[in-house]
């Protein structure tokens, strides 16, 4: 299943935009015409983590009119300013606009623990480690989120709280690109408002 919404491309030595960061007037083929997201928020982690899903997860996904992450972040720790450690649910949805809403046309969560390392006022991603689907994920969210005591159960009692990070994100993307967007919709279920 997840094969046939994987697209292919030649590969080339030339830098490549992933997830519409080209309006349709800068390429000749069909494209979007709404800004990139960008986090503006208080965390300065965010960024950099959004950039990285955006490169190395962003490209399996059919390109759509829009794409913002929804991020819910459990637990950091910055005492090493060579590991800093970011662990949190990293969702990526991505959305066609029809009228004032957001249809959710494709995505994925990626809960773990996102490892940084400061350079001056930026930051570098330098490791991920994922929780394990099928058999292993119990014991793998156990591992990771494990590290810090009441950390796993917070994982595990998270739904609701990633839905708010959910509506926040997309809230910051309206709000930073005046656009007149009030509501998503997953495929199935009802428009959530945003307003």
């Amino acid at each position: 299943h997840a094969a046939a919404e994987m697209t292919a491309g030649p590969i080339e030595t030339e830098e490549v935009s992933v997830f519409g960061t080209e309006t349709a007037a800068e390429t000749d083929e069909p494209g979007s015409v709404y800004p990139e997201f960008h986090y503006t928020g208080e965390d300065p982690y965010l960024e950099t983590i959004w950039v990285y899903f955006q490169e190395n997860y962003g490209q399996y996904y059919e390109k759509t009119d829009i794409s913002v992450p929804s991020f819910l972040i459990l637990d950091e720790d910055d005492s090493d300013p060579d590991d800093i450690k970011v662990w949190g649910v990293f969702s990526l949805f991505n959305y066609d606009v029809e009228g004032k809403t957001l249809l959710n046309l494709s995505g994925g969560d990626y809960p773990g623990l996102v490892h940084l390392k400061a350079d001056g006022d930026s930051y570098e991603v330098t490791g991920i480690d994922l929780v394990e689907d099928g058999m292993d994920y119990s014991s793998s969210v156990n591992q990771i989120f494990g590290e810090k005591e009441g950390l796993a159960e917070k994982f595990w009692n998270s739904d609701e709280k990633q839905e708010e990070a959910r509506a926040d994100f997309l809230k910051m993307y309206i709000r930073d690109n005046n656009l007149d967007i009030d509501a998503y919709q997953d495929y199935g279920w009802d428009p959530v408002p945003l307003k």
